[in-house]
């Protein structure tokens, strides 16, 4: 899968001005947390809710787990570069996962 790209359209900068945020580096944070959102948005187009719905926190904390045993193999053979997936998309998987396990605790998954 690619890697998520923001239309030139969308300022994270002024996003975060418009946001009250006084960190410069507020900016760059955001900036990857709506390339995140892209790739959440392309990947519920392939699976939906239902597989969310069924495992519910406990199923995000688990696809987490699995995302950083992966990494800690990874770093601990000294291999930065994976084979199949890489580890940019492991980081992002898990940052989504975590939103995720945050949505259902507010109650805010789509039960369709």
């Amino acid at each position: 899968m690619s890697e998520p790209k923001l239309p030139d359209s969308v300022s994270p900068t002024a996003i975060a001005q418009a946001l009250g945020c006084v960190n410069t580096v507020s900016a760059d944070f955001l900036r990857i947390a709506l390339e995140n959102t892209l790739l959440f948005d392309r990947k519920q187009s392939d699976y939906g809710p239902h597989n969310i719905r069924k495992g519910g926190i406990f199923g995000c904390i688990l696809r987490s787990s699995d995302k950083f045993e992966r990494l800690f193999h990874l770093f601990n053979n000294k291999r930065r570069k994976a084979t199949n997936e890489s580890i940019r998309d492991s980081l992002r998987d898990i940052s989504n996962y975590m939103i995720i396990a945050v949505m259902l605790d507010n109650k805010q998954w789509p039960k369709e």
